[in-house]
């Protein structure tokens, strides 16, 4: 306060003077108010830059369809650039921003990438920060519309040759002492996809520079191409409906028409969750290259077949359901070129019916086939040639399949660590004695019952069958009838796992494994000797073979061992034929150790012995191997192996000694191309065979011993 307004006060009363004192505060307070007030205006921040919509998180765009981003507001110069990156492209040069604060993107100068990508807006700050402010789902549709659009070129080039070889005088000249072959596979895969509709294709073709090695060489001979089809597949799935063309697989019935994989058309429609049809025309038999492209040359060499499926339960699919197969084929005697046959034409026609189902738990599990075919050899101008030849018969005849499974423990826990599981199932099969289709294996003539038991305590696992079959089911007297009897038994017990720490096995304890096999084959009927030929006193088989088998292995941190021993007894007791026993006995010990972290040792020994009673002799073979793999860096890797035999006998008869050995170099490598690097590989390889032979009882001597120099290189392009 100045002298002037001190003396000025001193002269004012004294209630003037505090009325004075107390507006000057207040209008002290007003000023500092204001100019708090004016303060806070100048430094508050701006509102957030937020995207509040866009035209493409809806569903699928196209690729030159434009994309709009809608924020609040554009951001100011001092506070940095707006970026917009599509996949992994920054866009943003791209872009127009409109006075409604709209960013457009155009995509005429580059199309938007095809599939699933993002969107993402960053701001890009004056001080060079990248700030996220928005990350959007992108679904662009291929040219053609479609959601997925995928492309799989496969192209794999093999070169294996021979740079040398020796061979003893024995062992005879090789066709090819020298060579170096070349060995193409290529093809693709697709898979086009929108909406309901499912595009997928496949093809494989297969080449080599060798013409006995094309596909074809078994029918054309010197004609067969060097390179052809193997086999392809396209499927197209719209919605409820199937069509497929290529080299298809058809059929579900065991008895009838079995998953025949061969090149022709398939259809399939299912009207609802109960009722599906389908249909299907393919090639009599397998083939391969280009011409009978769609497998439908000529109707004599055809299987055509349809299929009706229901489902008793709608709100459980498998529960219940029904199968109808009806099938109508027709194949040709085709001769292929130095094939050692004699085909015969056939026709054939039959119906078949499947039922499935199971309960809701799943305890109880059964599938009820039955098939009735016609089959006819018609008459075959090619096998006849010109000769006339007694009219084939026609057969119609049956075949049956039951099996039936009850789980008598469904994963019961015993203890805390402990369950058990344990199921029968019953199997049955009867086919009529002329009984065949062309689109299934059946054995006719035969009649088969089998129950099974499967169990698991822990993880000791126990699986035990028993099988009564025979044959002439139709027991006609002037043919054999024989029946079989066959029981096996399968047992494995971890004895690393059951002893010591349940969290970490014992390694001195082996993995135990034993196996049982008994089966008894007799004649059970006497045909008539006049109409027959058959001698009832000597002619009528009965014998039995039993056979033991045991598994143990060990496994350390760096090594482990193994031991096998099997033992096998034939029983012959036809009539004059009882001595023609054979105990045969082989034992086996293995083991390999972990030398280092990139080298491994391995060595085996066996022995094995046939008693053969009828002759008073005793055949011995011994072996011994060792192998070793060195993998030198992570491309080069050394590995060889060496195995030698001795077979010799109680009498001195006859001595064989075999060796062979064998060493390989490879490479792996990588070859940059097309923007990745190519996968390789290069070996050479050394290959001994040597076997001895002295047959003392005929006076036969032999030495065949050969050795090659192979080289191996293989790139893969696609």
């Amino acid at each position: 306060m100045n002298s002037q307004y001190s003396i000025a006060t001193n002269l004012l009363p004294v209630p003037l003077m505090i009325a004075l004192l107390i507006n000057s505060q207040l209008a002290l307070a007003e000023d500092t108010s204001s100019l708090v007030t004016d303060n806070s205006q100048q430094t508050t921040a701006p509102a957030a830059i937020v995207v509040t919509s866009n035209n493409f998180d809806s569903g699928w765009v196209n690729a030159g369809d434009p994309l709009t981003l809608q924020v609040n507001r554009l951001p100011d110069p001092n506070e940095g650039d707006l970026h917009l990156v599509v996949g992994n492209t920054d866009v943003t040069s791209l872009i127009r921003a409109t006075m409604d604060a709209e960013l457009v993107l155009d995509t005429n100068v580059l199309p938007l990438p095809q599939g699933n990508s993002e969107v993402v807006l960053y701001l890009v700050t004056t001080n060079g920060q990248w700030q996220e402010l928005s990350r959007t789902a992108l679904q662009v549709h291929s040219p053609a519309g479609f959601e997925t659009a995928e492309i799989k070129p496969r192209l794999n080039l093999i070169n294996k040759g021979q740079l040398d070889e020796n061979h003893s005088e024995d062992a005879g000249e090789p066709q090819r002492a020298h060579y170096q072959d070349l060995a193409v596979q290529t093809g693709f895969t697709t898979h086009h996809s929108r909406d309901d509709l499912d595009i997928r294709s496949s093809m494989n073709l297969v080449g080599s520079s060798v013409r006995q090695e094309a596909l074809r060489f078994g029918e054309k001979g010197n004609d067969a191409p060097k390179l052809d089809l193997s086999d392809y597949l396209l499927e197209v799935k719209n919605g409820a409906a199937r069509f497929s063309v290529g080299h298809i697989n058809y059929g579900n019935n065991p008895l009838l028409l079995n998953g025949v994989g061969n090149r022709g058309l398939m259809a399939q429609y299912r009207f609802n969750d109960q009722l599906d049809v389908s249909l299907s025309s393919m090639n009599g038999t397998s083939i391969v290259g280009y011409p009978n492209f769609f497998g439908q040359t000529t109707r004599d060499h055809n299987i055509s077949a349809a299929a009706v499926g229901f489902e008793f339960l709608k709100s459980r699919p498998g529960g219940l359901r029904m199968e109808l197969t009806y099938m109508d084929a027709s194949i040709e005697s085709q001769f292929n070129f130095d094939v050692g046959e004699v085909p015969d034409a056939e026709t054939n026609r039959g119906f078949g019916l499947r039922l499935t189902g199971s309960t809701e738990s799943g305890r109880l599990r059964g599938d009820l086939s039955f098939a009735r075919s016609r089959y006819l050899n018609p008459n075959d101008p090619i096998l006849a040639q010109g000769d006339t030849l007694v009219e084939v018969r026609p057969t119609i005849d049956n075949a049956r399949h039951l099996e039936l499974s009850y789980d008598l423990l469904q994963n019961r826990q015993l203890s805390e660590n402990i369950f058990s599981s344990l199921s029968l199932t019953y199997t049955h099969d009867r086919a009529d004695p002329l009984y065949k289709s062309v689109g299934a294996f059946t054995q006719a003539d035969r009649e088969a019952n089998q129950i099974a038991l499967n169990g698991q305590l822990g993880q000791v696992n126990l699986q035990v069958q028993h099988i009564r079959s025979e044959d002439n089911i139709d027991d006609v007297p002037t043919i054999l009838k024989t029946k079989t009897r066959s029981t096996s038994a399968t047992l494995g017990v971890p004895l690393q796992s059951l002893f010591g720490d349940p969290q970490k096995a014992s390694s001195w304890w082996p993995n135990l494994s034993y196996n049982f096999s008994r089966i008894h084959q007799f004649a059970a009927n006497s045909p008539d000797l006049v109409n027959s030929g058959f001698n009832n006193s000597s002619h009528l088989p009965d014998q039995v073979n039993t056979s033991h088998g045991l598994n143990a292995q060990w496994s350390l941190k760096r090594w482990n061992l193994g031991y096998q021993l099997s033992l096998n007894d034939q029983d012959n007791r036809q009539t004059g034929r009882d001595k023609s026993d054979f105990k045969v006995l082989t034992q086996s010990l293995n083991t390999g150790i972990q030398v280092t972290d990139s080298f491994s040792l391995g060595a085996n020994l066996g022995f094995g012995r046939n008693a053969d009673r009828e002759q008073d002799l005793d055949r011995d073979t011994r072996t011994w191997g060792i192998n070793a793999d060195w993998r030198i860096t992570p491309k080069w890797s050394l590995n060889g192996s060496y195995t030698a035999t001795k077979q010799d006998d109680s009498q001195d008869r006859a001595v064989n000694n075999s060796e062979s050995a064998n060493a390989q170099l490879s490479w792996n490598f990588t070859i940059p191309a097309f923007g990745r690097k190519l996968p390789g590989q290069t070996f050479i390889r050394y290959s001994l065979q040597d076997n001895d032979t002295d047959d003392r009882l005929f006076g036969f001597e032999s030495n065949l011993r050969t050795w090659t120099i192979n080289s191996g290189l293989s790139l893969s392009l696609f």
